[in-house]
């Protein structure tokens, strides 16, 4: 285990890689690459209780808080150019066992626009950045439907309670709000607007309700940035940017317990955080003008391009005259949709975190312990939280991306070359120790140095043996 974690840390490689250079490091390591391999056959029977324990270790060593559980999704690619085939029938395996007849690689949505099978991974990560737990999924399962199962084993094997989950826009689902609220935690998970009714819409651009974000004088750039979260806002840009809120009630499908193929309509009570931010509207207006010109490039020439999907959506099809015949000579005409331009640009800028938190109020007396559940279905923190309060909490998320990066970069966690399940998953677990250690490693270092400039340090670390019991450690330059 320790060549293993130390290897994918420091000299991230293959397995056959790392049992060939296990003489760099300092311990004696007297075994075979056939007993590596068997030791990844066995690995995975200790997932559950390891991750238990290093989030024991965590908490009592680094005094962790998991009011806030950050969860996204990534995902990661094989060198394989087919799916894993299902389990059959009379096979009688569960296909959710670690077994060797593998069948988490499946061709996907990769986050990295590749062909080849991956698998997702959901996880948690606290607010300090620290992992919490991880689980697979085949790779063309929905981000949302991961949010559910990883939970849920979060709270069976982890004791997780009275936590406020916080997600992107892929986990809002009806299925995972009915799911949170009904263990009685709180979320914060972003909206979309685009995707909103337009009664949510108009509501949105209806400027009533909006304040001013007030910042204090004595905060520092960085601090103001983050309470802002809008990534790169500037303090100059503090008067143009807007906030409100409500608390109000939303209809969202939820799968029926009898029946979960078919959605049933429930009524939940929930607070809305729209923010407005200019600098962000520009930057949406100035990402979408290379779509509008491939759209007009389309009308110009009178074809669609059935990969142009994000410019197709601003073209029309003019079919028929106004008496409704055929336009001579044309099976269709295409029209430019200013209509859809003008709607999506009233609305740039704009973003919304829906969330059941609330705090307390200026004259209200505070209850025992951090938080409650209300009979309303709102988690309330015994503490005033205002709405920047939610949107600092969401901005969060950021680390988790950046948790993620260190997995692909730093850790050369794909492409993955093993075929095996339990491997696979042995794999994915010596990983996710090699993070939880990179990460704590950053907590115990000055903030100043990047994940990279620590790491290139230690490998630099070298010891010698000068005699007997005898040694002498520094550093290669």
């Amino acid at each position: 285990m320790k060549l293993l974690v130390y290897s994918r840390i420091l000299f991230p490689g293959s397995k056959l890689f790392t049992f060939k250079n296990k003489g760099r490091f300092f311990e004696k390591m007297d075994f075979s690459l056939e007993n590596v391999y068997r030791f990844m056959d066995r690995l995975i029977k200790w997932q559950k209780p390891l991750i238990a324990h290093l989030n024991a270790k965590i908490k009592e060593n680094y005094k962790r808080d998991t009011t806030l559980l950050y969860y996204d999704v990534t995902n990661y690619y094989f060198e394989v150019n087919h799916n894993d085939a299902e389990p059959l029938e009379e096979d009688n395996v569960d296909p959710n066992a670690v077994d060797d007849r593998n069948n988490l690689r499946k061709k996907g949505v990769s986050k990295e626009h590749r062909p080849n099978p991956i698998v997702q991974m959901g996880l948690f990560m606290d607010e300090e950045g620290l992992p919490v737990t991880y689980k697979l999924f085949k790779g063309n399962t929905a981000d949302c439907q991961s949010l559910k199962a990883t939970m849920n084993e979060t709270r069976l094997n982890l004791d997780y309670t009275n936590v406020i989950i916080v997600g992107d826009k892929g986990m809002m689902s009806g299925d995972n709000i009915s799911t949170i609220k009904a263990q009685k935690n709180g979320y914060v998970i972003s909206y979309s607007v685009r995707g909103a009714s337009k009664d949510f819409q108009d509501y949105v651009l209806d400027q009533k309700g909006y304040k001013y974000i007030e910042i204090p004088d004595n905060q520092r750039y960085e601090q103001t940035k983050s309470i802002l979260f809008a990534a790169g806002e500037e303090i100059e840009d503090a008067p143009r940017l807007k906030i409100k809120d409500r608390e109000t009630t939303r209809i969202i499908d939820v799968p029926h317990l009898g029946n979960p193929s078919i959605k049933e309509k429930v009524e939940i009570q929930e607070r809305q955080i729209i923010f407005y931010s200019e600098k962000y509207a520009r930057k949406a207006k100035a990402d979408r003008e290379a779509v509008l010109q491939k759209a007009k490039n389309i009308v110009a020439k009178n074809k669609k391009l059935p990969k142009s999907y994000g410019a197709n959506k601003y073209v029309t099809e003019n079919m028929l005259t106004d008496d409704g015949e055929l336009i001579k000579g044309k099976d269709y005409e295409l029209l430019f949709n200013n209509e859809k331009v003008k709607r999506e640009e009233a609305l740039d800028g704009y973003y919304v975190i829906c969330t059941n938190v609330i705090g307390t109020n200026i004259n209200e007396k505070p209850f025992e312990g951090k938080s409650r559940f209300t009979k309303d279905g709102y988690f309330q923190l015994n503490k005033e939280v205002r709405p920047y309060d939610i949107i600092k909490m969401y901005r969060g998320l950021w680390e988790i991306e950046e948790t993620f990066r260190i997995t692909k970069s730093n850790l050369e966690l794909r492409p993955v070359y093993h075929s095996k399940r339990r491997r696979i998953e042995a794999h994915f677990l010596i990983c996710y120790v090699s993070l939880t250690i990179i990460r704590l490693l950053e907590k115990n270092i000055d903030s100043k140095y990047t994940t990279s400039e620590i790491l290139n340090s230690l490998r630099r670390a070298n010891g010698s043996e000068l005699e007997k019991n005898y040694y002498l450690f520094g550093l290669c330059l």
